[in-house]
């Protein structure tokens, strides 16, 4: 499910999407830390996916990716340590979610069954 340029997601369309399971879900989201006027961020990306609890869940946006940089100069950094901090930083010491989250990049491909 790829959801693209929100800065909310109304409770309608929030139960049609938790209706049915969600593999993979992507969202566009821009700023690490807060919400941009027209994108959620990171933050906010994060609630909305332990709300819909897919499997997966790829973070679009470039600025996310550029903010990041200044911290971890790998994609393989971003993995490891961006990442984890990103999908913990509004838990408490010890919860974790039920799904991994990771920057998606340019010609990323995703497998789907049909």
């Amino acid at each position: 499910m790829y959801i693209s340029d929100v800065t909310e997601i109304p409770d309608a369309t929030m139960e049609k999407i938790r209706a049915r399971p969600v593999h993979v879900l992507v969202l566009d989201s821009l700023l690490w830390d807060r919400d941009a006027a027209t994108h959620i961020g990171c933050l906010t990306a994060v609630k909305i996916a332990r709300e819909i609890q897919p499997k997966h869940v790829l973070l679009t946006g470039a600025v996310a990716l550029a903010y990041l940089g200044s911290a971890c100069d790998t994609h393989a950094q971003r993995e490891r340590w961006c990442l984890p901090v990103c999908s913990g930083m509004s838990h408490s010491q010890g919860d974790h979610d039920p799904f991994d989250v990771a920057f998606a990049f340019d010609g990323q491909r995703i497998p789907i069954r049909l």
